[in-house]
C-alpha cells in the first residue's frame, strides 16, 4: 500500500511573512509517498527548504502574494511523465488553485495526481442572497475542475484532493456542496469526505468546516482515515485548545490532514 497526505497548510499567501513551521516540514520525514499542500506559499528560499533525498516537487505558478498548490512525490517509487498542468488562479475569473502531474510507478501504473483549492470571498453566512452568490461563484470554479478531471479520467487513473470549501456534511445549498460536486463528475470517480471535522471545529454553521475532500478513480483501492488532527500535539503553545483552538495564526495549519492508503486494483 502507498500513502497520500492532503493538507491545507494555512500560508494565506504569505500573510505574516513567516516561513514554514516545523510541523509542516516534518511531513517529509513521515512514511508518505505523495504529499499535496494547498494554501502553500513560495517563500524566497522554498526550493532549498523543501529539498531532500526522498521527494521531488512541483508547484503551481500563481505569482507573488498568491497561494499555490504543491505536490511532492517519492522519487524512488515514481517518475514524472511530461509537464505539470496548471493555470493562474483568480476568484474574479472563476479560476481555482489547481495543479496536476502525471506519474508512473515502478510497476508500470500511470496515473495523475491532482491538487486544488476553491477560492472564497468574504460574505455573511446569515444573508441568504450573499451566501448564494458566493456559492454560485464556488460552483463556477468547481465546473472548471470538473472539466479537467472528466477529461483526464478518459485516459488516466486519478487520485487527488484539496480544499473544496463545500461546507459541513449538512450543507444542502443548491449551488455548492459535496453532493453538487459529486454530480459534476463521472461515475468513475469517487469523492470521500473523511469522518470527523476538517476546519473550524468550534463553528456550528453548516457552511463552515469539512471543506477538504479526497477523490480517486474506481481502478484505485483507497482506504481513507478520519480527518487527522494529531499534529496539534506537537505545538501546544499554538494549539492551546487542540483542534478546538479558535485563533490559529498563519503559518500554522488550521485544517485537519487527509491521510489515505491506496493501491491499484489488480482486477481492473
Amino acid at each position: 500500500m502507498e500513502k497520500i497526505l492532503i493538507w491545507n497548510i494555512n500560508q494565506r499567501a504569505g500573510y505574516g511573512k513567516s516561513d514554514y513551521p516545523k510541523l509542516v516540514l516534518d511531513s517529509f520525514d513521515k512514511e508518505l509517498d505523495i504529499i499535496i499542500f494547498t494554501e502553500f506559499y513560495k517563500h524566497s528560499d522554498w526550493k532549498n527548504t523543501f529539498s531532500n533525498d526522498k521527494y521531488l516537487f512541483e508547484a503551481s505558478n500563481n505569482g507573488d502574494n498568491h497561494n499555490e498548490i504543491l505536490i511532492a512525490y517519492n522519487r524512488e517509487k515514481y517518475s514524472k511523465i511530461g509537464d505539470k498542468y496548471t493555470w493562474k488562479s483568480d476568484y474574479d475569473k472563476d479560476s481555482p488553485d489547481y495543479l496536476d502531474i502525471c506519474l508512473k510507478d515502478n510497476f508500470g501504473n500511470i496515473f495523475v495526481v491532482v491538487g486544488t483549492r476553491i477560492l472564497v470571498n468574504y460574505y455573511d453566512y446569515n444573508n441568504a442572497n450573499r451566501l448564494n452568490k458566493e456559492m454560485e461563484a464556488r460552483a463556477r470554479q468547481g465546473e472548471k475542475i470538473r472539466n479537467r478531471i472528466n477529461t483526464l479520467q478518459k485516459k488516466y487513473k486519478i487520485i487527488g484532493g484539496g480544499d473544496f470549501n463545500v461546507g459541513r456534511r449538512n450543507n444542502q445549498n443548491e449551488y455548492w456542496s459535496k453532493s453538487v460536486f459529486e454530480g459534476y463528475l463521472s461515475d468513475k470517480i469517487n469523492i470521500v469526505m473523511p469522518e470527523g471535522v476538517s476546519h473550524q471545529v468550534y463553528k456550528g454553521t453548516e457552511y463552515a468546516g469539512c471543506p477538504d475532500l479526497i477523490f480517486y478513480s474506481n481502478e484505485i483501492d483507497v482506504d481513507v482515515y478520519p480527518y487527522n488532527w494529531n499534529f496539534v500535539e506537537d505545538c501546544k503553545n499554538i494549539y492551546v485548545d487542540g483542534k478546538f483552538t479558535k485563533e490559529i495564526p498563519a503559518p500554522y495549519p488550521d485544517h485537519a490532514q487527509i491521510i489515505a492508503n491506496f493501491n491499484f486494483n489488480k482486477n481492473c
